[in-house]
């Protein structure tokens, strides 16, 4: 379906749609005037976020007030304390304002001067004085708006009053004016412009007390009980015999031992390992003098002189060497250097047995003072070790003190910093919540049903089309040409408007069918017709329908008037032989008729002779029998009596006979029939007439039985040439009518 199909269900269906939208309006109308006006109280509260975070933030205060909450400025305004506080206020303003306390009374007034707070705007904004007030009246019953129970049932945070009071305080909102400014908007909204203002006032002054006088209050109990807690502690380290400083002697003592045992066993090993070098180099000396001393030219570290005589003698040796090679030296200073070196080997021998000796001495002397190092090191190794021993044992009878000493100290520590951040706290809480500007007066708002209109129009609008296209579902009938087209597969040959809705019932009842405004429709369906018959010779057509009130007599009708107008031979004959309607819509006699002719009353023989002018006694002939109208060229055979078997005698070979003579008296035969539905007479006569055309009434031919219309025609092997859909809107046809109406004003007129 396309956009416009939408459109042209809404057309179908607008009853339905315009029922909704007025239901809605009407309900939407209802609701606007049921609906009380509402009243909106506000009020502006400051509130220092920086100082409120050091007391809300505050680690030893927050387990204090599990009630509070912190989780935006404007939760802090809903939180159990100050709620609490705001019951109070709510409490005792409604005592004033029901005079159930005499604002002029001395009590009330000393309780006013008491709490600094003036009397003459009768306004209740601390908590204090609410519960001086509330004391003054506390065996008095609540009003009944309150609930049930005294007064004295609001100062009890846990009695069921107060609980409900404080539910009522769920109405009042908060939200910030921007994040820049620190000022937050209370609002209420209720149909009681002062209760309003109460519950908006209470909060937001509840607020500002609780925030100058709790706050105070809280950290100085803290701070009580932080200075008990040291009190406590200071008790129990005294108790336990010992100090810190006495403990901590004993460990740096016990560090200074472990130290000294480390410096004695790290020199100890140095002197071992000096101890073992020297016995290396003794049995290496000895090991060399029992293999005959060391390879000749390579002294002993240690003497001077043994290093002196080694070096003159390597000198000799290579002056004999280099003699040797050249061979220029003469024999005697040859001699004189052999000479020579045989001193240096004798003194270079015994200066080695002189250092031998002097290194042995040496090395016995160093041995002697390792070991006496080593000695003394594991003397104080022995005593430091025992020291050592005697403060672990100490310390470990000082354990469990020790242990419950440091336990204290820790909370002495911590006690001593929340102490001081207590103070420094004290200091600069000046109360971080201030009332700007309290609720004064009760602005009235826009009743919501004046919001939300835009919404019910919508909804209607939605609820209407949904309607709407659920009817155009639940209906089955044929409406539109897309019907046709979808359960006939037929062409659409014309479309006839509603005849009540364009005035012409009364034009036909008359007989003034010549002039119908319909009848320009029926000129084209009578030249589609012509057009399509005259191609293959047809003469008659049967009109046909599936069910009764669907127009078959009112198209035949009107189909023969439109072929007569042309200069055509029309013969209407009406084969309804159990519900006729076309003598009485135009005007004539049924005394005999079809029914007459095929019960055998006159042989088609003299009929076919009355036609062609031969002589016959009056009411013998088939003119006898065919009437004519006012219309030239259309003539009408009625349906006559009522027979007792219509089917039989549409059946009869007098039937045919009467279609053969017919055939050649007119250009046209046109029959109207029973509904298909109902009876078999249709059928019947499709089986001899040329071709069908079927007539459709919208809205009255349900889906399933024009569809089996059809197929019973189909069956008989019926030429069905169209249809033609009677009884649509007005506007499908609209042109028709206007044309022919913009002529008839012209012609009157003379324009």
């Amino acid at each position: 379906m396309e956009f416009k199909d939408y459109l042209k269900v809404i057309r179908r269906r607008w009853p339905w749609f315009a029922g909704v939208v007025l239901l809605f309006g009407a309900i939407f109308s209802g609701f606007y005037v049921r609906e009380q006006p509402q009243f909106l109280a506000t009020a502006k509260v400051l509130i220092r976020i920086e100082t409120a975070d050091l007391y809300l933030n505050d680690p030893t205060i927050r387990p204090q007030m599990p009630g509070l909450s912190t989780a935006t400025r404007e939760a802090l305004l809903q939180s159990d304390p100050v709620l609490d506080n705001a019951v109070l206020l709510y409490g005792a303003q409604w005592a004033l304002d029901n005079r159930t306390l005499d604002g002029s009374s001395e009590p009330v007034k000393a309780a006013f001067a008491a709490c600094e707070v003036s009397i003459e705007r009768r306004l209740v904004t601390k908590a204090e004085l609410a519960r001086d007030l509330l004391a003054l009246v506390k065996d008095k019953p609540v009003p009944a708006d309150l609930g049930s129970g005294t007064y004295a049932d609001l100062l009890d945070t846990e009695s069921t009053l107060h609980r409900r009071v404080a539910d009522r305080f769920a109405t009042v909102k908060a939200a910030r004016v921007s994040e820049k400014v620190q000022l937050v908007n209370l609002t209420c909204t209720g149909f009681d412009d002062l209760e309003a203002i109460r519950l908006v006032n209470a909060v937001a002054y509840a607020g500002e007390d609780w925030s100058k006088e709790d706050t105070v209050k809280n950290v100085k109990n803290v701070l009580k009980k932080s200075d008990k807690e040291q009190e406590d502690l200071i008790a129990q380290k005294k108790s336990l015999g010992v100090t810190a400083a006495e403990i901590s002697e004993l460990e740096s003592r016990r560090a200074l031992a472990q130290a000294s045992v480390q410096l004695y066993h790290q020199r100890r090993d140095q002197f071992v390992s000096e101890r073992r070098r020297v016995e290396r180099l003794q049995a290496k000396e000895r090991e060399e003098e029992h293999n005959g001393g060391t390879p000749f030219g390579r002294p002993r570290a240690g003497s001077d002189e043994v290093r002196t005589i080694a070096a003159q003698l390597r000198d000799i040796e290579l002056q004999i060497e280099h003699v040797l090679e050249v061979h220029t030296i003469e024999a005697r200073d040859y001699k004189q250097l052999e000479r020579k070196r045989g001193v240096l080997v004798k003194q270079l021998s015994a200066a080695k047995t002189n250092a031998a000796e002097e290194r042995r001495i040496a090395m016995e002397a160093e041995l002697s003072y390792y070991d006496e190092e080593i000695a003394d090191l594991d003397q104080r190794l022995t005593g430091t070790t025992a020291e050592i021993t005697q403060i672990a044992e100490q310390l470990d009878v000082m354990l469990p003190a020790r242990e419950e000493l440091g336990r204290i100290e820790t909370q002495l520590a911590r006690v001593a910093e929340v102490q001081t951040r207590l103070k420094t706290l004290c200091e600069i809480l000046q109360g971080f919540i201030s009332v700007q500007k309290a609720a004064d007066l009760g602005v009235q708002q826009p009743k919501s049903m004046e919001k939300s209109w835009a919404f019910w129009l919508l909804m209607s609008l939605v609820v209407g089309l949904g309607v709407s296209y659920f009817r155009e579902y639940l209906d089955t009938s044929i409406l539109t040409e897309y019907d046709v087209r979808r359960h006939l597969n037929l062409p659409v040959l014309g479309l006839i408007p509603e005849m009540s809705k364009l005035g012409e019932a009364r034009g036909m009842e008359q007989g003034d069918l010549a002039r119908a405004p319909l009848s320009e429709s029926f000129n084209t369906i009578g030249t589609l017709v012509r057009s399509a018959m005259s191609q293959e010779g047809w003469k008659s057509v049967l009109i046909a329908s599936a069910n009764p009130s669907e127009g078959k007599t009112f198209v035949s009708i009107q189909l023969a008037l439109s072929l007569a107008r042309k200069g055509l031979r029309v013969v209407l004959i009406d084969s309804d032989m159990r519900k006729p309607q076309i003598h009485a819509t135009l005007g004539l006699e049924n005394a005999t008729g079809l029914s007459s002719i095929l019960e055998g009353r006159m042989e088609a023989r003299e009929q076919v002779g009355e036609a062609i002018g031969e002589a016959a006694t009056p009411g013998s002939t088939l003119d006898a029998y065919i009437q004519k109208t006012e219309v030239p060229n259309l003539t009408v055979i009625t349906s006559g009596p009522v027979p007792s078997s219509p089917v039989q005698l549409l059946e009869s070979q007098r039937m045919r006979d009467l279609m053969t003579e017919l055939r050649e008296r007119a250009d046209y035969i046109i029959f109207d029939t029973p509904p298909i539905c109902s009876v078999g007479d249709c059928i019947t006569l499709a089986t001899i007439v040329d071709v069908v055309l079927y007539v459709v009434g919208a809205g009255y031919s349900e889906q399933q039985d024009a569809t089996w219309a059809k197929h019973l025609l189909n069956n008989v092997q019926a030429n069905l040439l169209g249809v033609v859909m009677n009884r649509m809107e007005a506007h499908r046809s609209r042109e028709y009518y206007y044309y022919y109406t913009r002529d008839r004003k012209n012609v009157r007129t003379g324009a």
